[in-house]
């Protein structure tokens, strides 16, 4: 009878505990407006200095667009974009011409940091790094 107890006890227990919800994983946000920042691209080879290229990007809705002081350095068309949690996947639109490096074009998924009010969009590809450090622009 005791272990017939504590069987339905422990049974008890783990139904309980298999019911509890798991807290749900902060969603990052970007809210719209136009954000201006810099772009660098390294490698983790460290052989070389990265370029840095002034950045403007803007958001509304789940829509983007942008333009770079360099041409192509990084290339930002437009299209759509989606949050999943920490990430964000940029869709571009654009039609591109084959005359420069289409890693650099703002698509796939990057890790989406916001930091007082700093946003880091961090993309990693094989041994190059694209990040994106941008601010909001008070309108």
């Amino acid at each position: 009878m005791a272990m017939k107890n504590t069987f339905l006890l422990l049974l008890l227990a783990f139904l309980s505990f298999s019911c509890l919800e798991k807290e749900d994983e902060a969603v990052a946000v970007l809210p719209d407006g136009t954000y201006t920042g810099t772009f660098t691209r390294s490698n983790n080879l460290g052989d070389e200095m990265p370029k840095v290229a002034q950045v403007t990007l803007v958001v509304k809705g789940n829509t983007f667009t942008g333009t770079s002081d360099t041409p192509h350095y990084p290339a930002i068309g437009s299209g759509t974009y989606k949050i999943n949690g920490q990430d964000i996947t940029f869709e571009d639109e654009r039609f591109w011409t084959a005359d420069f490096d289409w890693t650099l074009i703002l698509k796939g998924t990057f890790a989406l940091q916001n930091t007082n009010g700093i946003i880091t969009l961090t993309r990693r590809q094989g041994n190059l790094t694209d990040v994106y450090q941008l601010s909001r622009k008070q309108e």
